[in-house]
């Protein structure tokens, strides 16, 4: 584990799921809906990876609720969706008393429902569609998540594509699409690689790649992207923060991101490969075990 100390100060990562449940209002109905373009100005490419990424809520029995973000993955005529770990594992603590003696018992949660929502405009007016999706397994040492939508999302031109044989350089011109503090929804924001290995307080002994993309809470999971192919090289994880006694400065501009290496590492790992290689043979996932 390796922590970087700039003067006093030690800087450490900050999970970017957001508790903050927001408002949501009532959807219009969605059999006019022709066309709607979230970004009218910006290149197709773009587009489509905006209409890709989608707003993750993660229910839990202690009625807590994370939002976040995730990349949807189309194959084989079925939706499936990328994002971070830490969004579907909660750990919960309780202190018992037993002959005397105070025990703490430490468990871990996962959501009891997972929704899928996806924010779309057309002809000066907000449409809402919503899912649910199912969690097929997570990896929380390299904090990815693969879920399996419920119900499709009714976009034709939709799903991520990978940048498979890409090798983080520092300087390469990035973005990222997503819903920063739950709220502000398909939120874009480009930037530079700062550094291409980097290990954080969270990241266990996976190497994250570190950028000066601005994200807040609720950007978690959302993908990165590579600006001269508009693939995808990484999902966000986590931003960086400066911890003084009781003060907590949160850094939107030191975000972490898991690369693509690490993408499909996992994704072999659970036999899901296949999902995002064209070329790989279809095998059966491997569910997360309860």
């Amino acid at each position: 584990m390796l922590s970087k100390i700039i003067s006093i100060f030690l800087i450490s990562s900050f999970s970017l799921s957001c508790t903050k449940k927001t408002e949501q209002t009532e959807p219009e109905e969605l059999k006019n809906i022709t066309v709607y373009k979230t970004y009218p100005s910006i290149n197709q490419q773009i587009q489509k990876n905006a209409d890709s990424t989608v707003l993750i809520d993660a229910f839990y029995k202690s009625k807590e609720v994370y939002n976040g973000t995730g990349v949807i993955i189309v194959k084989d005529n079925e939706q499936w969706i990328l994002s971070a770990a830490h969004l579907f594992e909660k750990e919960s603590i309780e202190v018992v008393e037993e002959n005397k003696t105070k025990v703490v018992l430490i468990s871990i949660d996962n959501p009891i429902q997972i929704k899928v929502t996806k924010y779309l405009q057309s002809n000066g007016k907000q449409y809402i569609v919503e899912s649910t999706a199912k969690l097929i397994n997570y990896s929380r040492k390299n904090d990815l998540a693969l879920l399996k939508i419920n119900n499709k999302i009714p976009l034709d031109n939709i799903g991520v594509s990978f940048d498979l044989n890409y090798e983080p350089t520092i300087g390469e011109s990035i973005y990222h699409i997503g819903n920063h503090l739950g709220i502000y929804t398909d939120t874009y924001t480009k930037g530079y690689i700062s550094h291409n290995k980097r290990k954080t307080d969270t990241s266990n002994e996976t190497n994250l790649i570190q950028m000066n993309i601005f994200c807040l809470q609720g950007s978690s999971g959302g993908g990165v992207f590579k600006e001269s192919n508009n693939k995808c090289i990484g999902i966000i994880s986590s931003i960086g923060y400066i911890k003084d006694k009781e003060k907590i400065t949160i850094l939107p501009n030191l975000s972490f991101s898991v690369d693509i290496y690490h993408v499909k590492q996992w994704l072999e790992e659970i036999d899901a490969y296949w999902i995002i290689d064209q070329d790989s043979p279809k095998k059966e996932v491997k569910l997360i075990k309860n």
